[in-house]
């Protein structure tokens, strides 16, 4: 009787879907302070096609196999009941080894997201960049590219703000949740300038990076009015089970074109004409003024030669937001508002105010 041969490939094939699932598993592994069960992995993991057979004891199988090889941050407690698996906060996710390239890239991101995201949400990300930094320190005695940390630097060219102060990071993760499933949620948050938070029901419909806040895109209640909502000014979040119900032809990059980021009060860009200063003439020509979009849009127009006081004549299109009139008033006497009227009015109007605490 002649001896069957293994079948090489479908070992292959079988250690192949294995690691598949495995990384699958250690995809929804969440970061210490949160933890989850086998049996919610197994759940979460029969929500995707290629699991729905799987059972709870495949998978407590699988994560301590994982954790048995100790080169993964994984924890499990197996004296909870039932047994608990996390990320250890101290150490970054992602593959065990990153090579020179990646660590550097890693490097730059925490020295730029540091100054912008807000501290709950930089918090998550803090063991990855703990471990290139770590892994960093110890290419730099015996490979000279990895000292080019000590030669580059970010820095945000506007004034610098801290983070706000506080946030719900189970709050945060609610909102997270409700964002990623449709959810509406029922929430109490303190609107600025305000002293105690207030009930809404919110569609969640996007999230904003808006240094050094993070805000969310919803509209409330049944209105079509999309606004921003600070995330760290939610201090109780609940999903409900309703689904989310968004404005006619929704659609996040279009609101931010209108201004949404730049707390925008009117739909459609406006045209502007300035005059402004020598010096900002220049600044200008560099990085001329623009619609908001993915890239910004400048149809600016510069006048040249100057006018007969050293002035130069701007025309550009601009979306009509606060951010706009920060921008104007933090020039000072480097800028002149020619039109719209309503806009030279209302400039001139918060000089004069101020002008006036300064006898």
């Amino acid at each position: 009787m002649s001896k069957q041969k293994p079948d090489n490939n479908g070992r292959r094939s079988t250690t192949r879907h294995t690691l598949i699932r495995q990384w699958d598993m250690l995809r929804l592994v969440p970061v210490e302070p949160n933890m989850i069960s086998y049996q919610k992995l197994c759940d979460e993991l029969r929500k995707m096609d290629d699991y729905r057979d799987i059972t709870a004891n495949t998978v407590r199988r699988n994560m301590e196999d994982i954790a048995c090889l100790e080169i993964f941050p994984l924890v499990i407690d197996t004296t909870a009941k039932p047994h608990q698996c996390w990320w250890s906060k101290d150490f970054g996710l992602g593959l065990p080894v990153m090579d020179l390239p990646e660590l550097l890239a890693l490097y730059m991101m925490e020295q730029y997201l540091k100054q912008l995201l807000p501290a709950t949400l930089f918090q998550t990300l803090r063991g990855t960049f703990s471990r290139a930094r770590n892994t960093l320190d110890s290419f730099k005695r015996k490979n000279p590219h990895a000292r080019w940390i000590d030669k580059v630097r970010a820095v945000p060219p506007s004034q610098p703000m801290a983070a706000p102060a506080g946030g719900n990071l189970d709050a945060y993760d609610l909102l997270m949740k409700a964002l990623h499933d449709d959810k509406q949620v029922r929430v109490m948050y303190c609107p600025a300038h305000e002293v105690a938070p207030k009930e809404y029901i919110l569609h969640p419909l996007g999230l904003i990076l808006r240094p050094p806040s993070l805000y969310l895109a919803a509209s409330a209640w049944h209105y079509p009015d999309v606004l921003l909502y600070a995330l760290h000014r939610f201090t109780q979040v609940e999903i409900l089970d309703d689904k989310v119900v968004a404005p006619a032809g929704f659609d996040l990059d279009r609101q931010i074109e209108q201004g949404l980021a730049d707390f925008g009060e009117r739909i459609d860009p406006i045209d502007i004409e300035l005059r402004v200063s020598d010096w900002l003439f220049h600044y200008l020509k560099e990085t001329p003024l623009a619609v908001r979009g993915m890239p910004p849009v400048s149809t600016q127009k510069i006048d040249e030669p100057p006018e007969a006081d050293g002035r130069y004549r701007v025309r550009a299109r601009v979306n009509d937001t606060w951010q706009l009139r920060w921008w104007i008033l933090s020039q000072g006497a480097g800028v002149e508002v020619v039109s719209p009227p309503a806009l030279r009015d209302e400039i001139a109007g918060q000089l004069k105010t101020a002008a006036a605490i300064y006898p």
